[in-house]
């Protein structure tokens, strides 16, 4: 691809023009002004050389124009801090190298530091307190289990949190008291961003269940003063909040946790969907059991469902609660990463019956269920592209099938991440006259794709016409 200008970076007032793009199958000029799409010119009849002389010309080659990537899940202030971790995900640690793997990190780290480990799982070895201290860790240290529900200390982190002195040391659902006792963690947000736009997103669904406003001042403040992502957030059914004093965030569902470790009453989960009626908002239900679905469709019955409820992850959905589901109107958020990330570890864990319904997808939508995806970043790996070719191959990391009759088209699995943030199920975004300039530029056309569903493919990122990311 060729430039008439000479720099790619183009972050000015002048026009933007990317000649001989592919749009939905056609060669077409794309004329941006201030950072909206103005017009699309065939390429056949293209804008004479004088016409909008002052603009920056980028020739594409016939590259495909898609609008900006959505990831309908993730957690990024989580993300922000994991980037100053240990994450145990990132290779196989078995449980004879968990003790070297923790000590190693901890002897890297500076005087006043903590250790923040996260992606732990017990086939890893087991932890509690006493294990930790057996280390002997030089730091305060936290670890995080991967599903992000429980976390384990050592004493130094234990006496600094006040916990006592016979307490194992860890913690489920105490997210938000361990967040208010610890010192502050470094928030990389502008990494993460950078992160997102190699991957061509340019929007975000962040469902971390807020629970005061003071949490959602770090995304504030990083997007009044970084405007390159847009940000839908999520809260808690307790927290209500004017949506205007969160702007430019966006206010998304009312997030309803249902931990399978403390499974609620139904009447508190009724109570909890209540809560988001009285704000007039969407529900968004965490579930990754059949139980938990139960309780959620049992809530939804009694509470009704509107357009924008929704399921998250859908771990495991039998056929009748997928039934349930279709009749309700409720959408399926689910994560096809987890099985390239965690399926190996799924067949240990698992029953039989328990792998055929895991993170489906292709046999909820022949039932009627609408589904969209998200990465669950940073507990998935954070790429859409790899969760999108997880969706059509249902491959683990070894190589094993898990799901042949889940398994989606490629053109499908990437529509999934272009549906807007406020409405996940419905249609594909377009690149056409009036649209934000939010985009995403391959290096070939769609039909040369193939089987190569990668981040790689992404040469360019646009937000509101701006330059982003460039390959």
């Amino acid at each position: 691809m060729s430039a008439a200008s000479s720099s790619p970076e183009f972050n000015d007032e002048r026009p933007l023009i990317l000649s001989n793009a592919e749009v939905e199958g056609d060669l077409v000029d794309v004329i941006i002004l201030n950072g909206i799409v103005d017009t699309l010119v065939p390429s056949a009849g293209s804008l004479a050389p004088g016409e909008l002389g002052d603009a920056h010309r980028i020739d594409v080659e016939g590259s495909a124009l898609l609008p900006g990537l959505h990831d309908h899940h993730v957690h990024l202030l989580s993300w922000a801090a994991s980037l100053h971790s240990l994450n145990l995900a990132t290779s196989p640690v078995q449980p004879n190298q968990l003790a070297a793997t923790i000590s190693d990190a901890d002897r890297s780290l500076g005087r006043e530091e903590w250790l923040r480990v996260t992606g732990y799982h017990e086939s890893m070895g087991l932890l509690d307190r006493k294990i930790l201290d057996e280390m002997n860790l030089q730091h305060p240290t936290r670890v995080q289990h991967r599903s992000g529900a429980q976390w384990i200390l050592n004493s130094l982190a234990c006496d600094i949190v006040g916990l006592d002195h016979d307490h194992d040391g860890q913690l489920l659902g105490a997210d938000d008291w361990l967040h208010q006792q610890l010192p502050p963690h470094p928030l990389d947000l502008e990494h993460v961003t950078h992160q997102l736009h190699q991957c061509g997103v340019t929007g975000v669904s962040d469902l971390t269940p807020t629970s005061s406003l003071d949490q959602f001042a770090p995304l504030l403040t990083f997007s009044q003063t970084t405007p390159s992502l847009d940000i839908r957030v999520a809260s808690d059914p307790w927290l209500a909040c004017d949506p205007g004093t969160l702007t430019p965030l966006v206010l998304g569902p009312v997030k309803v946790y249902i931990a399978d470790h403390t499974l609620p009453e139904l009447d508190q989960v009724v109570a909890a969907f209540s809560a988001a009626r009285s704000q007039q908002r969407a529900i968004a239900v965490h579930s990754v059991t059949e139980i938990s679905l139960a309780l959620a469709v049992a809530a939804w019955n009694q509470v009704g469902a509107l357009p924008g409820d929704r399921l998250e992850h859908g771990s495991l959905i039998s056929d009748a609660a997928a039934s349930e589901l279709a009749r309700l109107g409720v959408g399926v958020i689910t994560q096809p990463n987890f099985i390239a990330d965690r399926g190996e570890q799924y067949k240990n864990d698992l029953d039989e019956s328990d792998l055929e319904i895991l993170y489906r997808c292709a046999s909820l939508e022949h039932l009627g269920v609408s589904v969209s995806f998200g990465t669950d970043a940073p507990f998935g790996t954070p790429d859409p592209w790899w969760a999108m070719a997880a969706s059509t191959t249902r491959v683990t990391k070894n190589g094993s099938l898990l799901g042949a009759h889940e398994r989606v088209r490629h053109h499908d699995a990437l529509s999934k991440f272009l549906t807007p943030l406020e409405d996940p199920f419905g249609q594909i975004r377009r690149v056409q006259p009036g649209v934000r300039a939010n985009l995403c530029l391959l290096d070939r056309p769609l039909r040369n794709i193939g089987d190569n569903l990668s981040k790689d493919l992404v040469a360019m990122t646009l937000f509101e016409g701006s330059l982003v990311y460039s390959a």
